[in-house]
């Protein structure tokens, strides 16, 4: 099997650029695996564009599957709405493909699903099972399964509004002693006004004012 690594990029990606995400999904012992016609064979959940999946086979066929045919769905397991281009093939050991999407590459919008299941896409008739067979690698069916987002990812950008300051320093001025050229004293609803220079020692309720 091909090792993938990181991409090298030459010159600057374009705006709006998605990269591919593949992730190989392995069904090892294939050929023995469940033979009753619409069974399906699940794979662990895995990430693929901030997501959560599962990939599930049915070895002999979904019910609607033509006869020697197996099918392959993709299944959404996260909470969010996404839509993604996505496709499913198989290769054999020396990396030549066998089964691709039958050459077509699909787009769909997935969600939960009012079953809360997640909803699922994929083909019935994906590939033969005898070619399949013919072409495992070490007993193992090899799925690679890529995508990339179609939907926006990016939040619209809020507008720029430059904050006033002004009503916070006057708030911060009602409480500033030492610049304040008036001080405004309230006791017993009654309001007196004295040079700010004075100091009292009786409890008032204070508000400094300035020119």
């Amino acid at each position: 099997m091909s090792i993938r690594h990181t991409a090298v990029d030459v010159g600057t990606p374009s705006n709006g650029f998605q990269e591919w995400e593949i992730i190989p999904v392995r069904f090892h012992g294939f050929e023995g695996l469940d033979s009753s016609r619409g069974t399906v064979v699940g794979s662990p959940e895995f990430m693929c564009c901030g997501h959560q999946w599962r990939l599930g086979i049915y070895p002999v066929g979904y019910t609607t599957s033509d006869d020697g045919m197996v099918g392959v769905y993709l299944r959404h397991k996260s909470e969010e709405t996404i839509e993604v281009e996505y496709g499913f093939t198989v290769k054999k050991s020396d990396g030549r493909d066998i089964a691709v999407c039958d050459g077509r590459i699909l787009k769909n919008q997935f969600g939960r699903g009012s079953s809360g299941r997640g909803i699922s896409w994929g083909h019935p008739d994906f590939a033969k099972r005898s070619d399949i067979l013919s072409n495992l690698v070490a007993g193992a069916l090899v799925i690679e399964v890529r995508m990339r987002r179609t939907d926006s990812t990016t939040p619209a950008t809020a507008p720029f509004i430059a904050e006033n300051p002004c009503g916070e320093n006057i708030l911060k001025l009602f409480m500033d002693e030492e610049s304040a050229d008036v001080v405004l004293e309230v006791e017993d609803g009654d309001q007196q006004v004295r040079n700010t220079r004075k100091r009292t020692s009786t409890s008032l309720v204070k508000f400094y004012a300035h020119r």
